[in-house]
């Protein structure tokens, strides 16, 4: 029983982690040597409807809690408010350091 307690707080944990349904992380593949069905889940999830802006596309409030989070070098760090693409935050990353 205690062992099934922990199976089920990990699945959850692990689903919130990856921030897919709980469904998913519970399924295991056919075989093991694949990749299974939950990288196509995470990767369907993670596709993000900002994919490709750029800076110019985020508002001056949103560029500024971007670069406070990553000028930050002491906790608790400052979050912008919204997901931001991986993109947006290298660009503007690389434009912080390029100034200092």
């Amino acid at each position: 029983m205690r062992i099934e307690k922990c199976r089920t707080g990990w699945n959850a944990d692990r689903a919130r982690w990856l921030r897919v349904p709980e469904a998913e992380v519970t399924q295991e593949p056919s075989d093991f040597e694949e990749d299974g069905c939950l990288l196509e889940v995470i990767r369907s999830s993670r596709s993000h409807p900002n994919e490709g802006k750029d800076l110019s596309d985020m508002s001056e409030d949103e560029r500024e809690q971007l670069e406070d989070c990553l000028d930050s070098t002491e906790k608790p760090y400052p979050q912008p408010k919204r997901p931001v693409t991986l993109t947006q935050a290298v660009k503007c990353a690389e434009e912080l350091w390029e100034d200092a």
